[in-house]
């Protein structure tokens, strides 16, 4: 019998498959899988979109354009300050202050004046006293003691009396005014401190003391105080003591200590003159040393309390500051490089510890976040050395923060001809929310607007 090969089959499986397929026993086959891919690469050439037909856009690229649109029609302010409402962060305070105008746009009032000493109001930022020497070294002090009231974008400067005879008045931790008087004779004589309560009253009266850095509670006064001959500015010897009802308690050898103060008004901390001493803390009460106190030995050169007491930052001989947890008493973090020698008020905390204002030797104001111990923004301000005493026993005369750290009084520097001026200056960026909020000139964003710019579910500014 003959084959017709043409004709004759056999059966192989499906190489995609296990279904027997008929394959001719004289004719080659390509496999399958090659001829498929084949036709898929046809098939993309043959499928490529029309380049004459729009390309769909990116939907993140979309979004970010209608961001874009959208933030450009809100007024700059409100924007700003709907960011930082939302996401609270340096970076966003810092915007916000530059859409005010800077620290010149929340500088609510001058004062005019080369004033030695200024001070807030411990309760109320807008009452401020001041004091301006006008003679040195003689019996007949004529300073000029002024009360400040902030009254919107002005400041009433009233002299406060009685004027002539004190040296100056300045405000206590407790509200309390401390004035301190001439106690008579020639030279840099001895000083008297009367305590005066806020209705007026003297409430306590000190013995004529020679006092380099003082501080007052409760009327107590504390001291640093001894004789010294002011012309070489070489002490004879230091004492640190507490005047209650007239009389002088030694609390201390005054010499290894620089400082004193009243991070909470409840205890007294003297600072260590060199790193190579501690903080004490006293008992304002008792008068007693409190050596478990959270705040006693530490080399510091000075402390600030938040409001709420739940934090401390310090400052450091080396000028960098430590953050305190108050409740474990452990530092949880270190930071910065500021300056505070010599300056009267460098460290503010606000009521919750999340803004820090430092003011530096040279004059420099910083507003910190303190979360994440970074600048929101920083001022130049001036200092200069009140002219009764020597750099080596007074503060610097410079910028000072009021108690809650929402305000601050900025010396302006200026040139020689220039009177000196103050400025009040707001440095709570809550505040500057609500300036924001008036200046734009409108309500809150809208709820598409927070849609478009991603701050849908988050806190809002502006109601």
């Amino acid at each position: 019998m003959e084959h017709d090969l043409a004709s004759e089959t056999r059966t192989e499986l499906d190489p995609l498959g296990t279904e027997p397929i008929p394959v001719s026993s004289g004719v080659r086959r390509w496999p399958l899988v090659v001829l498929a891919l084949i036709a898929a690469v046809l098939g993309v050439f043959m499928t490529q979109p029309d380049p004459t037909e729009p390309v769909p856009e990116d939907p993140t690229l979309a979004a970010r354009r209608e961001a874009t649109a959208v933030a450009a029609s809100i007024p700059s302010e409100l924007l700003a300050a709907s960011r930082f409402r939302a996401e609270p962060s340096a970076e966003t305070a810092a915007a916000l202050l530059r859409s005010l105008g800077g620290f010149d746009g929340v500088t609510d009032a001058h004062a005019t004046g080369a004033f030695d000493r200024v001070s807030f109001d411990p309760f109320r930022t807008d009452r401020l006293l001041a004091t301006m020497r006008s003679s040195y070294g003689e019996a007949r002090n004529e300073d000029q003691n002024e009360r400040w009231a902030v009254r919107g974008s002005r400041i009433d400067q009233e002299l406060s009396s009685p004027a002539v005879g004190h040296d100056f008045v300045h405000f206590n931790v407790d509200g309390t005014t401390t004035r301190w008087r001439h106690a008579g004779g020639d030279g840099f004589a001895p000083r008297v401190a009367e305590v005066v309560d806020r209705q007026g009253t003297v409430i306590a009266t000190t013995p004529p003391i020679h006092a380099s850095r003082f501080s007052v509670v409760d009327g107590v006064v504390f001291a640093l105080t001894g004789d010294r001959d002011y012309y070489s500015n070489e002490p004879v010897y230091v004492d640190l003591v507490a005047v209650v009802d007239g009389a002088t308690i030694r609390l201390a050898d005054g010499a290894p200590f620089g400082w004193i103060d009243h991070p909470v008004p409840e205890v007294m901390v003297a600072y260590p003159a060199s790193s190579d001493g501690e903080t004490v803390v006293f008992d304002v009460a008792t008068l007693l040393p409190l050596l478990e106190h959270p705040l006693a030995g530490r080399p510091y050169r000075r402390i600030a309390v938040s409001g709420d007491r739940t934090v401390a930052v310090a400052a450091r001989f080396d000028d960098q500051v430590d953050v305190i947890d108050l409740v474990s008493g452990r530092i949880v973090d270190r930071f910065g490089d500021v300056d505070v020698d010599g300056v009267e008020q460098p460290l503010t905390l606000d009521a919750d510890g999340s803004v820090l204002v430092s003011v530096e030797r040279d004059g420099l104001v910083t507003v910190w976040w303190m979360a994440e111990r970074a600048a929101i923004g920083r001022l130049q301000g001036d200092a200069a050395q009140p002219r009764w005493v020597s750099e080596r026993y007074a503060a610097q005369s410079t910028s000072v923060t009021s108690a809650d750290a929402t305000r601050i009084a900025v010396r302006i520097r200026s040139a020689p001809s220039v009177p000196i001026q103050w400025g009040i200056v707001s440095v709570d960026p809550d505040d500057w929310v609500g300036r924001a909020c008036r200046s734009a000139g409108r309500a809150a964003l809208t709820v598409s607007e927070r849609e478009a710019l991603g701050l849908t579910g988050l806190p809002t500014a502006c109601f």
